[in-house]
């Protein structure tokens, strides 16, 4: 054989070998990633206001509001304008969801009436 057809067949097992380190170095690491993911401790959120069901969510640091809002559901009268969809929830809070200024939602009715 010529010196080229060595060099070739070299330089095919060096490919295939890179391949099986880079298969074998992301496998661990993947499994690595996986159980740090397990270890994380969930955060509460407290959530009240113009929602159809407050009180306190569990999630993982990262969540978007907007799913926890999803899961709680947002009345009718809750002021999306300044609602924080997008707010990525990292450490445990509670959270307020405002509603409209002329809606009674979560003020008591006077009543006006005299005897």
């Amino acid at each position: 054989m010529l010196l080229r057809e060595w060099v070739a067949i070299a330089l095919v097992f060096g490919f295939l070998g890179a391949i099986c380190v880079i298969t074998k170095f992301s496998e661990v690491t993947s499994r690595t990633v996986i159980a740090r993911e397990e270890e994380i401790p969930l955060i509460s959120i407290t959530l009240s206001g113009a929602v159809k069901a407050p009180g306190v969510y569990w999630c993982r640091p990262g969540t978007c509001l907007k799913k926890l809002l999803n899961e709680a559901g947002v009345s009718e009268v809750a002021n999306r304008a300044k609602t924080p969809f997008k707010k990525i929830l990292l450490v445990s809070q509670s959270i307020e969801i405002p509603a409209k200024k002329n809606s009674s939602y979560g003020r008591e009715k006077i009543s006006l009436e005299e005897n």
